[in-house]
């Protein structure tokens, strides 16, 4: 899960390699969700890739849980 608390409007990006599989990683925007990894806590198959972008704005506070 993840939390942003925002403050300005300037916008930054925050790559994050979470997972690799297909069907998984977007663009988070949103002020909380949930980033998953596919066959999670077993092990995904080789070569398969995943990209997460979570977008805040600048001075807002990114908190990943696990």
């Amino acid at each position: 899960m993840y939390t942003l608390q925002t403050t300005t409007l300037f916008l930054f990006g925050f790559l994050f390699n979470s997972c690799k599989g297909a069907g998984c990683g977007r663009i988070l925007t949103d002020p909380y969700g949930i980033i998953t990894s596919p066959n999670f806590p077993s092990n995904y198959k080789d070569n398969d890739k995943c990209i997460w972008l979570i977008n805040a704005t600048e001075g807002s506070r990114i908190n990943v849980l696990t």
